[in-house]
């Protein structure tokens, strides 16, 4: 069978990659409709060969790849994963539903305080972690007290980046950062803006890491900094 995988740009050729490597019988191929055009004409191209559509994210009311997948009557899974069950539940208020959709795919969540909200808008979903995790690297001992966080551009108030000042703010004397975006206005001279970085080695050189999104899943990041030995808030 040819399984294409959709939706999140981060996880889903990881998880691309793992499944091929467990699963030699069939074929994954990751297409970034999201993000790229040339993606989405592949896709296009090859609906007639993919059999499963998993999309790593979740949809009730539909897009571009989720619509073709419908129309062409593919099987079709989604995996919700945090702050696309926020998406869900506003297009549920509104109405913005596709009743195909919902009854042609099968939906997964990563916990189950996701399986309690989806119940709420109608959606029976099965809780199924997004991956195993297994850390690679040996925890390091930090060289000063230092505390991170990660906040995704343009998504910076739902990752509580002003909690995060306000928390810079009252303790002067210690070093704060932030990994994903590379400037903000007015922050204190004691946090400093990483960028898009290696998570891993900017988790080795942190004491604390804080992850406070205003709706999460199981954060990844979280797993990362806890198999490093890090103290997360």
């Amino acid at each position: 069978m040819h399984i294409a995988v959709i939706g999140n740009s981060h996880f889903g050729p990881i998880i691309t990659q793992q499944l091929s490597k467990y699963d030699k019988a069939n074929i994954y191929t990751f297409y970034n409709t999201n993000e790229k055009k040339l993606d989405k004409l592949k896709f296009a191209l090859n609906i007639f060969t993919i059999d499963i559509v998993y999309s790593v994210s979740a949809s009730i009311s539909g897009g571009g790849a989720l619509n073709l997948a419908s129309m062409f009557h593919k099987k079709i899974i989604q995996h919700f994963i945090g702050s696309d069950v926020l998406s869900a539940r506003e297009d549920y208020k509104n109405g913005n539903i596709s009743n195909k959709l919902m009854q042609q795919s099968t939906y997964l969540c990563e916990v189950d305080w996701i399986k309690d909200e989806l119940t709420e808008i109608g959606i029976n979903a099965t809780s199924v972690p997004i991956m195993a995790y297994k850390q690679k690297e040996n925890p390091k001992k930090f060289k000063y007290f230092s505390v991170l966080t990660y906040i995704s551009k343009g998504k910076e108030n739902f990752y509580g980046i002003e909690d995060f000042i306000a928390l810079a703010k009252n303790l002067p004397d210690i070093t704060f950062k932030i990994a994903g975006i590379e400037s903000y206005d007015n922050l204190p001279k004691n946090i400093e803006c990483l960028g898009w970085i290696n998570m891993i080695e900017e988790l080795q050189k942190a004491t604390v890491f804080i992850r406070n999104a205003e709706h999460d899943g199981l954060g990844f990041s979280v797993i990362e900094a806890l198999s490093l030995g890090r103290i997360v808030f």
